[in-house]
């Protein structure tokens, strides 16, 4: 079993504990959040799928997102 993290935790703090974690973590203002699912060879295989769909599209009208919402 980990070690509990405090409440308020430095960034070097949280990146020792996510170390030692089974799940992923997000440190975000101050804050951890839990990140649902992914892990960190996912969102690699995920920006490497997004760059080479760019790659191919690039000089036509349409735009890759990958993980995030598009811009308004």
């Amino acid at each position: 079993m980990s070690a509990v993290l405090e409440s308020r935790p430095t960034l070097e703090a949280f990146l020792e504990w996510e170390n030692a974690q089974p799940g992923r973590h997000e440190f975000h203002a101050g804050e951890v959040v839990g990140r649902v699912g992914a892990r960190r060879v996912h969102g690699r295989v995920t920006q490497n799928l997004a760059r080479r769909f760019a790659e191919r599209l690039d000089g036509s009208p349409c735009r890759v997102f990958a993980g995030v919402e598009p811009p308004r």
